[in-house]
C-alpha cells in the first residue's frame, strides 16, 4: 500500500506557531469530513452504492445515507502531523497502519480493488482560503498575505501516495 500524506508549505517567518497550524489543519479536515461530508475541494462525497446500502454490512454498521468516513472513527483519529519543519508540515498516516490503507481506499475509490475515481472520497487537504485563514490565525501574516503565499505555494491537487 502507498503512504498517504500531504505537504503543507509554510512561510519562513519567525512568528508562526507550526504545531498549532498542524493541529488546526487536522481538526478542520476531520470536522469537515465528519460533519459536512465534503472532500478537500468542498464537494459532497459520492454516495454509497445501492448494493451496499441494501447489504447486511451496511445495516450492521448502523450506517445512514450520510457518507462521513466514520464507521469506527479510527481512520480520521489516526490523522497526525508526520513532520513539522520551518518551511512545511507533513500530515498523514503511519504508513504501516491499517488506517493508512483505509485512507488510500477512500482517496482512490479502490476499497480493496482497482481505483474507481467516481467512488473516490479524497478528504486529504484544504481549499486555499481555508488554509490561508489557519496560517494567518497562527502567524504574523494578514489573511491576505497568507492567501497570496498559499496560492503561490500550495498544490491542493496533491494527496501524495508514495
Amino acid at each position: 500500500m502507498a503512504h498517504v500524506k500531504i505537504d503543507i508549505p509554510l512561510p519562513k517567518t519567525a512568528n508562526i506557531d507550526r504545531e498549532a497550524i498542524a493541529d488546526a489543519i487536522i481538526e478542520t479536515i476531520v470536522e469537515r469530513t465528519q460533519q459536512k461530508s465534503i472532500n478537500k475541494d468542498g464537494r459532497k462525497f459520492p454516495g454509497y452504492s445501492k448494493a451496499y446500502r441494501e447489504s447486511l454490512d451496511f445495516e450492521l454498521a448502523g450506517k445512514t445515507e450520510k457518507v462521513n468516513l466514520t464507521m469506527t472513527g479510527d481512520m480520521l483519529a489516526a490523522l497526525e502531523p508526520l513532520a513539522i519543519k520551518s518551511n512545511k508540515l507533513t500530515i498523514g498516516f503511519d504508513p504501516e497502519s491499517e488506517e493508512n490503507d483505509k485512507a488510500e481506499g477512500n482517496i482512490t475509490g479502490s476499497y480493496g480493488g482497482d481505483p474507481q475515481p467516481k467512488r473516490a472520497r479524497n478528504f486529504m487537504g484544504l481549499p486555499a482560503k481555508a488554509l490561508a485563514k489557519i496560517i494567518a490565525e497562527y502567524s504574523d501574516l494578514t489573511q491576505y498575505k497568507a492567501y497570496e503565499f498559499v496560492k503561490a505555494n500550495y498544490d491542493n491537487t496533491q494527496s501524495e501516495r508514495i
